[in-house]
């Protein structure tokens, strides 16, 4: 997946989904956030329709695969 295809995203759906990556529940986003776990959700959902996921299962190997298996940006190139 490249960075390209979260254009769609914004800076806070980008950090749910980064948190999502690190394997956090929609409370533990809330708290880490200071948003209501009832946002996180509304997040998770906005996120799931931009990429056209049905699962949340889904969402979260995409969350993954995208924060873990992307070039590092803290590379000397």
């Amino acid at each position: 997946m490249s960075p390209a295809n979260f254009e769609p995203l914004t800076p806070r759906e980008r950090e749910v989904m980064q948190l999502i990556s690190h394997g956090l529940d929609c409370r533990a986003i809330s708290l880490r956030l200071h948003i209501s776990p009832w946002t996180v959700r509304k997040h998770r959902s906005h996120i799931m329709a931009k990429k056209g996921l049905t699962h949340s299962a889904q969402l979260c190997v995409l969350a993954v695969e995208y924060y873990f298996r992307r070039p590092s940006h803290h590379s000397n190139h």
